[in-house]
């Protein structure tokens, strides 16, 4: 019974050798430097790693891995001022394998074109400035606390996107089965969709607006287009304008619930529509029971947006 006891007690212990770098600390494994104007351009194609960028405390950009797998270092070279970082092709990664690629960039470096992608691996940065910033994970997420460009594009497959603080001329963002959030944001014009997930805004400030979810919810704390288009399947709708828009608008919602708030004393009208639902006018303590078209105006009428629904609710506040 004792050597039944001690032969568990053996292969507990071997099994836990076995996983010890899944619990060791962290190993810096290579490290390169670049000078800050050597560099314009950065490209980055990673497979499984993770990526984080960073402030620097000096003028040069330096890159750090930290892996406990030699054989899993990226690929890493500045030529013709592009700095390139390029993982293993078609190497995966065993239980206890971890590969961590750090970008430390001076604050106030610009870069003309920032490309970055990943495959099963997360995107995580600080801030980013470049003239056009394009980010893609294919499995992971996306996460930026502040970015700065002219043209932003983000796209994640079976991940989530999420911004801090955005100032961009356009903006582009796309999930499959993601979430997209954004903190706050100013941009001329903004494209956001999401297959089966969910579309959080608690401020932003554009000309033009679009979003569409299939299969989820989409809201906008406080949201300022000169136009917008909402449009959701599945899915509820839940915005709050900070000012009326200069063009006619529109929010639809499929088989979900539309709950709009507006600015007091601004002119604007609104037209509504719902197969199976209600209109419930919360401004002037009105309730519609109708499936035909009912229009309203407020503060003498104004700027038309258009409400409509299949088999949901309609709210105005």
């Amino acid at each position: 019974m004792k050597q039944k006891k001690f032969t568990i007690a053996t292969k507990i212990f071997m099994l836990l050798l076995a996983a010890a770098p899944a619990f060791a600390k962290e190993n810096l494994a290579h490290q390169v430097s670049f000078s800050e104007t050597d560099v314009s351009d950065l490209s980055v194609e990673l497979t499984a790693e993770n990526l984080i960028i960073e402030n620097s405390v000096n003028q040069e950009i330096t890159v750090e891995v930290y892996t406990n797998n030699s054989k899993k270092i990226p690929d890493i070279e500045c030529k013709n001022h592009v700095l390139k970082i390029s993982g293993k092709k078609r190497v995966s990664f065993k239980i206890g394998e971890y590969c961590k690629v750090y970008i430390y960039v001076p604050k106030g470096k610009k870069f003309n074109n920032a490309k970055i992608s990943s495959s099963s691996g997360d995107i995580q940065s600080d801030f980013l400035n470049a003239e056009s910033a394009f980010i893609s994970a294919s499995s992971g997420n996306i996460s930026l606390d502040s970015i700065n460009s002219k043209k932003s594009e983000f796209s994640a497959s079976s991940g989530d996107v999420k911004i801090g603080n955005l100032n961009s001329d356009s903006f582009n963002a796309i999930t499959s089965s993601g979430n997209i959030s954004v903190n706050s944001a100013k941009s001329q014009e903004a494209v956001l969709q999401t297959t089966s997930g969910n579309l959080k805004i608690d401020l932003f400030e554009c000309e033009s607006f679009s979003a569409k979810a299939t299969s989820g919810n989409i809201s906008a704390k406080s949201l300022k287009s000169d136009f917008f288009k909402i449009q959701v399947t599945s899915g509820d709708v839940d915005v709050g304008l900070k000012s009326i828009p200069m063009a006619s608008s529109s929010i639809n919602a499929s088989s979900g619930d539309i709950s709009l708030f507006v600015p007091k004393d601004e002119p604007f009208s609104v037209k509504t529509s719902s197969s199976s639902g209600t209109f419930r006018d919360r401004i002037k303590n009105n309730k519609v029971n109708s499936r035909d078209f009912f229009t309203s105006d407020y503060n003498n009428g104004g700027v038309q947006i258009l409400l409509s629904t299949t088999s949901g609710d309609i709210e105005l506040w």
